[in-house]
């Protein structure tokens, strides 16, 4: 009877040490950022002569978010600050502004404006690689996309967030912009 209990005590001594192991490991385990922090332009995938942009190079909350021919403007470019919750701020460096899906929307549909910086869902984005090695922008809120209204490619098209995966806009970010 002595070894069996010898035997059953080394055997649940593994398993705590091995579940100790287990649990060390997830702890210490580092998430990949899908990007680094930096500033970029987000191209649209259909055309990449489109990106995202500032309507009327706005500085004020509420100012809408569109597509426009890339001009190098300060109101198409975009600090992205990645947060500890694994989600990331995308800051407009003209404004100063974020992007914020308008009102915390649910909906499939929900317009996308620059607001000023209040750290709720509305304002962070997840970043999901796709196997075309270009990334899907998804709100924190809501878990729709990033994405054009009616997949229009014509300045001024709104920017919303939509259930669809396959949308056009977000699955790009331009490779870090540089002073020009």
């Amino acid at each position: 009877m002595n070894r069996l209990k010898k035997i059953i005590i080394i055997v649940v001594l593994l398993l705590a040490i091995n579940f100790i192991q287990f649990q060390v490991l997830a702890v210490t385990s580092t998430t990949t950022q899908p990007i680094s922090n930096g500033i970029y332009e987000i191209e649209w995938v259909s055309n990449n002569n489109k990106v995202l942009d500032i309507s009327g190079a706005e500085t004020r909350a509420g100012a809408n978010v569109q597509i426009w021919d890339k001009c190098n403007g300060k109101q198409q470019r975009f600090q992205f600050i990645y947060q500890n919750d694994g989600f990331y701020v995308i800051k407009n460096i003209n404004s100063g502004k974020v992007l914020d899906v308008q009102s915390a929307g649910k909906q499939s549909g929900t317009n996308v404006w620059q607001w000023t910086s209040n750290s709720t869902d509305a304002q962070k984005w997840k970043l999901e690689k796709n196997a075309d090695g270009s990334i899907s922008i998804i709100s924190k809120c809501n878990n729709l996309y990033l994405s054009v209204t009616g997949a229009k490619n014509t300045n001024g098209a709104n920017i919303e967030v939509n259930s669809k995966k396959q949308s056009k806009i977000g699955r790009a970010v331009q490779q870090e912009c540089r002073d020009r």
